[in-house]
């Protein structure tokens, strides 16, 4: 049986949450939809309204196209632990499985071409496979964050090069983030205290770093809000992890054709950065929805959690003052064509809002639910679900822009 989550908490929290919604006024005269104007070199984009007209924009079928997975079937078919996908220019799928450090190569009907890879820190070998990447002409990147390194692979699978990828930061390793172009990628490394104990709340900062030919500089630094300290023991390994507070106001990161986006969400905007520093910064009447008692409670009930980690999840409750408002934004991906899709917060909520690639606010696209996002093409979703006997399937959608 579920324990109910104590009154007073819900209660304390949800008192000081807004009852109200802050947001732009679609409606009105002649005004145009998207101002754009120049402050110190960057571009301003402020959209007053969606600008496709209702019906219009796009639509992303209910049921997938194709299905890779299975609860019992033959081992290839079975996933584990996929971290990332990608498609390839003749409709084959590449897919990161974590869970047998192998990047797979699924043919377009779904059946599995071939696996590179494998556990160890040899060439093609992953310890901790967690991104993969479609460069031009179908080469790949796969990122070992546990090693720190980029492996490129052929578009038939087979391995080409390593490249590590050192943090400059001491206890922070390099997360990969993506390429921009051929000898410009970019990582991040996280900031957080030494010596923090399980349970405690931190402040973690994250900095972004140009990678280029090798070198590293420094892009930005942002914000990731507070995060719950986890320290527990696996067999003879003590693990250290950290996830965000509940409700946590962080900024998302995301790599583009001409550089880094970064979406607030304190504020519906995105700011776009190049080589050289601050582009544009894209402004768009979004609403603020309020806080209420079943945030609260989804947030600690979340997953039928251990008891361990329910009091993890009160007890940051306890710690943390309420926001006023949940988070604009929830995460943030950039299709195959530059668009900025920006995901909702909540895990039920599926309509995301989207960009185009110079920053005008577009609409929104209502995406399956349950569905985790990897990639956003021309005239697809690709990403993963879950049943409910918590089995991975690879999942495509067909994605149609639609004439009103």
């Amino acid at each position: 049986m579920r324990r109910r989550v104590c009154r007073g908490l819900v209660v304390g929290w949800i008192a000081l949450a807004a009852t109200g919604c802050v947001g732009g006024d679609p409606s009105g005269g002649d005004e145009p939809l998207v101002v754009r104007r120049d402050s110190a070199g960057v571009t301003i984009v402020e959209s007053r309204a969606p600008a496709w007209p209702e019906g219009g924009g796009a639509r992303v079928s209910s049921e997938p196209s194709l299905v890779i997975g299975s609860l019992d079937g033959p081992e290839e078919e079975q996933l584990f632990r996929v971290f990332s996908a990608t498609r390839l220019s003749d409709g084959r799928i590449a897919v990161a499985n974590s869970g047998t450090h192998q990047v797979r190569f699924y043919l377009p009907d779904g059946r599995l071409e071939v696996a590179l890879g494998g556990e160890g820190d040899g060439p093609g070998e992953f310890t901790s496979l967690t991104s993969i990447e479609r460069l031009a002409g179908d080469t790949l990147y796969a990122y070992d964050g546990g090693q720190q390194r980029l492996t490129r692979i052929s578009p038939d699978g087979t391995y080409l090069s390593t490249t590590r990828l050192e943090s400059p930061i001491e206890q922070s390793s390099m997360q990969y983030l993506g390429s921009v172009r051929p000898g410009l990628q970019v990582g991040r490394t996280m900031d957080f205290p030494a010596g923090v104990a399980d349970g405690e709340v931190i402040r973690a900062d994250d900095t972004a770093w140009w990678i280029e030919d090798g070198q590293l500089t420094e892009a930005l630094r942002f914000s990731r809000g507070p995060h719950i300290v986890q320290r527990f023991q696996r067999g003879e390994q003590n693990i250290f992890s950290i996830g965000p507070a509940p409700f946590t106001v962080t900024d998302h990161i995301a790599v583009g054709p001409e550089g880094i986006l970064l979406a607030s969400s304190t504020r519906f905007e995105v700011r776009f950065f190049g080589r050289s520093g601050p582009v544009t910064v894209a402004r768009y009447a979004g609403t603020h929805d309020p806080l209420t008692a079943e945030h609260v409670r989804e947030f600690v009930e979340r997953g039928d959690p251990t008891p361990d980690t329910r009091r993890r999840r009160e007890g940051a409750l306890e710690t943390l003052e309420p926001p006023e408002h949940l988070p604009a934004h929830g995460g943030l991906l950039v299709d195959v064509d530059g668009r900025p899709w920006l995901r909702p917060f909540g895990i039920d909520e599926t309509a995301w809002t989207v960009l185009d690639r110079d920053g005008a606010w577009l609409g929104s696209v209502e995406l399956p639910p349950g569905l985790a996002v990897f990639e956003i093409g021309s005239d697809y979703v690709l990403g993963v679900r879950r049943d409910e006997l918590d089995v991975e399937y690879l999942v495509l959608h067909d994605l149609e822009w639609v004439d009103p």
